[in-house]
């Protein structure tokens, strides 16, 4: 959809012309958005159903000071086979019996859904078996912070006390999850709401297995936030002849620049970030959120006992033991449990979080304008891979532009910034940017940094506050185009707007055309601009010096004058 002025979705700021689109065929249905001013909402509107109402309300004024509206409407067909989620009367909610050996498919919601939202999945089974949840795709559309977030819970109820783990943009799926009783609860929340489906593209496979003769009550999934001992009973994977895949979160996101810090003692011989190498095991460990790829670690290949510490380059490391009775290797679980102390085949250590002193703060400075370079902040120079993540606060209706100096790394692949989706590859050249608002989902612009060593790093980059202009329908229009008091400066060659005290501060914030050359002046710092207002500023001070000069030189004389006249007075008396 397309308006002629800013977009807005308060109710507040829609004191005029109005669009309400309805999730359905009349004005009974739920209201979805309403929605004024100029500009294309970025994403589409989708309802939940075969119909949509879409109502354009004006004032009395309306026909002659705006120019209305237009929209393009297109059905939906879709081909997936999986159920998805649907929003109905504010509600999603499924419930659903696995019977034994039939599998369910299951997949997001599509439609749009209000702030807030919590929609969820009951499976539950025969009480003899266990539910298994494999996701056959988890896809991050858009990045949240986790305000949009799939749990899963070893219950009939969400108990926090039983949770699986928490998947979001900040911990993706990685693993087969399984339930230790007849009852698994899956929920989608989403503290922000969509109007075209969750920013997470999911689908599961459920189905319903024989339960494994792992110790009752024995945890096999679990969500860990403080330092601790961790223990994963190998010995009794091989009293069942089914897959099993147990699941340790370790989550450090509750301190600045959260890492975790894990010691396993561990039977395996070989280490690979290639799992490929290990497909054929019957037992592999997979670490999660230890390599600078979205690849986890692997160990496989039973052998004598070792120790290894791995440290976490996010704040969340998972630790997912799978094991296989049928595949190549189907006596390295027997052979583990025949050993006179079948407890020295477990897995077992400790783990502790900590903050990444070398990402300084989270948060940058809230201002007009403002920098970031590393390594500058304490213990910068440390060796080791490294995983930064700032936010960067914008001001109310602000957009940001960036400009991004002398880039050193190695390569694109391991060494790479993120600016909200916009990817930098190590480079010397400057390089500038803008990210308008409506790309941006909160309130801030996330920067993610990721190196595979943080000594071999370092760059510059700058950003500023500032506004984008609409683009006029014709080239005509930019002679009309009316800036409003809000434009103090123009960026004429990016037709942004920045602060007058952003110009001539010795600091180009003016974004920079793609074709202009490298040590062309930005227009904000133009030479002739900035030393002729210095210059005038100076001849300003010399006409009032000179006036005051003056003035003092008359005062004098004023007083000697007085004093003469006082003096000649006397002589007379």
């Amino acid at each position: 959809m397309c308006f002629p002025r800013p977009i807005s979705k308060k109710t507040e700021d829609c004191p005029y012309d109005i669009v309400k689109v309805y999730d359905g065929s009349s004005e009974d249905s739920p209201l979805i958005v309403s929605l004024c001013g100029r500009g294309r909402l970025k994403s589409n509107i989708i309802a939940s159903g075969p119909d949509i109402l879409v109502e354009f309300i004006t004032s009395n004024a309306g026909p002659l000071l705006n120019t209305g509206f237009h929209f393009k409407a297109d059905s939906i067909i879709d081909p997936d086979t999986s159920e998805p989620l649907q929003l109905r009367n504010n509600s999603c909610f499924v419930e659903r019996y696995l019977p034994e050996n039939k599998e369910s498919t299951f997949s997001n919601i599509r439609s749009w859904y209000p702030p807030n939202t919590t929609c969820a999945y009951r499976f539950y089974t025969t009480p003899e078996d266990v539910i298994r949840l494999d996701f056959l795709l988890f896809r991050i559309e858009r990045f949240t912070l986790c305000e949009e977030s799939v749990k899963l819970y070893d219950a009939s109820e969400p108990s926090p006390t039983k949770i699986i783990t928490k998947l979001c943009d900040m911990n993706k799926a990685q693993a087969v999850y399984e339930s230790t009783g007849n009852y698994l609860y899956v929920e989608f929340v989403s503290s922000r709401g969509s109007l075209d489906g969750s920013s997470i593209s999911y689908e599961f496979q459920v189905k319903s297995v024989g339960a494994s003769s792992l110790e009752s009550g024995h945890a096999c999934s679990r969500v860990l936030d403080r330092d601790g001992q961790i223990i994963l009973p190998l010995h009794e994977l091989n009293s069942t002849s089914q897959p099993v895949t147990c699941n340790y979160t370790l989550d450090a996101s509750s301190l600045m620049h959260g890492r975790v810090n894990l010691t396993l003692e561990v039977p395996f011989e070989k280490m690979t970030k290639t799992c490929l190498d290990c497909k054929t095991e019957s037992v592999v460990l997979e670490i999660t959120g230890a390599t600078t790829e979205d690849t986890p670690l692997c160990l496989c290949h039973m052998s004598r006992k070792r120790t290894v510490t791995i440290t976490s380059l996010s704040s969340v490391m998972v630790v997912t033991l799978r094991s296989n009775p049928t595949s190549a290797d189907p006596k390295a679980l027997t052979s583990s449990s025949s050993n006179k102390n079948s407890n020295n085949k477990d897995i077992t250590g400790t783990f502790m979080f900590f903050s990444d002193v070398r990402c300084g703060p989270e948060v940058l400075k809230l201002d007009l304008q403002g920098s970031i370079t590393f390594p500058s902040f304490q213990d910068g120079s440390l060796p080791g891979p490294v995983h930064c993540i700032w936010q960067v606060p914008l001001l109310p209706g602000k957009d940001a532009g960036f400009r991004l100096e002398n880039f050193i790394g190695n390569n694109c692949s391991s060494d790479y910034l993120k600016v909200n989706h916009v990817l930098l590859c190590p480079t010397l050249a400057e390089h500038s940017f803008v990210v308008q608002r409506e790309d941006i989902k909160s309130s801030h612009v996330i920067l993610d940094l990721r190196a595979s060593e943080a000594t071999e790093v370092n760059f510059t980059l700058w950003w500023t506050q500032l506004r984008v202009l609409p683009a006029p329908s014709t080239a005509s229009d930019y002679s009309l185009m009316s800036l409003g008091k809000e434009c103090e400066f123009l960026c004429a060659a990016s037709m942004t707007c920045i602060r007058k005290e952003l110009v001539c501060n010795g600091i180009p914030n003016c974004p920079r055309s793609k074709d202009a050359p490298l040590r062309t002046y930005t227009p904000d710092e133009e030479p002739s601009m900035c030393s002729s207002g210095r210059h005038n500023l100076q001849l300003h001070w010399w006409v009032i010096g000179f006036g005051l000069g003056i003035c003092a030189c008359i005062l004098i004389g004023l007083v000697y004058s007085v004093c003469r006249r006082c003096q000649n007075h006397r002589e007379r008396f």
